[in-house]
């Protein structure tokens, strides 16, 4: 059997091309080297599937580029086609979630629309090579089970995020190259002479990123602090544009744990009754005691101006994305369709396309999909 469409990779960017493809009544078939499809899904969103975000996309990706498909499937179309399936969804902040707030309901909603529409799914099967398919195909996919027929092929093979595998190598006989992926939305490992005591603590904060003496990224929301760095929201905003920064040398985290006071005002309110642990976590307030004291600055400077040097981002298995991948320039992101070769698409994180914390990276991962699904031949 020839396929009209095969997809390489099952995660959210696969799955969604694959009922896009089906519902126009193309065979098509997944093809998925995990056990099961959509198996990173389950994780996203601490559990709750952050699915998309309802603020503006400007200067949300690593480029602009990606203007071009969401203005073939803004986020109605990714609304409409959750709808489709009978996913509900709820808005939290311009955080778009599932109404039951398990990332289980999501996958459930994209596995019915599988069997639905009739999309064949082939499990613990990773492709090994793509070629040429001469007479029987326009290409075929090589996998541990055989080789797979297809006129049509979407390469969603993901990112080795999370747990997932590096496939980008598999495009190279079409002439397509990557960037090397790296960690991004990922917690960083960092100096902790500074944060002693505070595994596990949480808080608000204004955190910065400083890379190479200049700041190139602020944001306030929770950081989380680990035995050998910092996590939370706030952190993950700044891994992601930490990723993509791959010609600088050295990077600082600059903590602001107070970014309503003033200098003076810390200041004067550590002369108060509770001193300092009448605003911060006890142990938060002796880090910033002692920082002042090397530093031999003010409490009020040393809490909003702590500086951490930062060693790197963690390992992939904790990274949510990954920034790098297939370079743009050899895709049509109107179409998602190679520039190098014809009937050969491309969508989600295979992509050197990421996005900020928030929702934006399954966002791409929905358009790209659900384009490519659109754009494949009906032969």
């Amino acid at each position: 059997m020839v396929y009209d469409v095969a997809i390489a990779g099952g995660g959210a960017a696969g799955l969604a091309a694959a009922i896009t493809a089906a519902k126009r009544n193309l065979r098509v078939i997944v093809i998925e080297a995990a056990e099961r499809v959509g198996k990173k899904l389950l994780a996203t969103g601490n559990g709750r599937c952050n699915l998309a975000s309802t603020l503006p996309i400007k200067n949300r990706y690593n480029t602009d580029e990606v203007e071009a498909t969401f203005a073939k499937v803004p986020l109605s179309c990714i609304l409409a086609f959750f709808a489709d399936l009978g996913l509900a969804v709820r808005e939290e902040d311009g955080r778009l979630y599932p109404y039951s707030n398990q990332a289980s309901s999501v996958l459930n909603a994209l596995r019915g629309g599988l069997a639905e529409y009739n999309a064949d799914v082939l499990c613990s099967a990773p492709i090994t090579k793509i070629k040429e398919g001469g007479k029987e195909g326009r290409f075929i996919l090589q996998t541990s089970e055989g080789g797979i027929y297809a006129s049509n092929i979407i390469f969603a093979a993901g990112s080795p995020a999370g747990g997932g595998r590096d496939s980008l190598r598999l495009l190279e006989a079409f002439g397509h190259k990557a960037k090397p992926p790296v960690p991004a939305l990922v917690p960083l490992l960092t100096d902790i002479t500074c944060l002693r005591g505070l595994k596990g603590v949480r808080t608000e904060v204004k955190a910065s990123l400083i890379a190479d003496g200049k700041e190139v990224k602020s944001a306030k929301e929770e950081i989380l602090f680990k035995d050998n760095g910092v996590s939370g929201t706030v952190i993950f905003e700044l891994s992601s544009a930490l990723a993509r920064l791959r010609d600088y040398q050295r990077f600082n985290i600059r903590l602001d744990f107070a970014p309503e006071y003033t200098e003076g005002q810390l200041d004067a309110f550590v002369k108060g009754k509770m001193g300092a642990e009448g605003l911060f976590h006890k142990e938060i307030a002796q880090n910033i005691k002692r920082y002042a004291a090397d530093k031999r600055i003010s409490f009020g400077r040393a809490a909003k101006n702590l500086v951490i040097d930062v060693k790197g981002p963690s390992s992939f298995s904790l990274a949510q994305v990954a920034s790098g991948g297939l370079e743009i320039k050899d895709f049509d992101l109107s179409t998602m369709e190679s520039r190098l070769r014809k009937g050969l698409f491309a969508a989600g994180e295979a992509l050197d396309v990421d996005g900020d914390c928030g929702g934006f990276n399954l966002m791409w991962a929905w358009a790209s999909g659900i384009l490519a699904g659109n754009s494949v031949y009906d032969v």
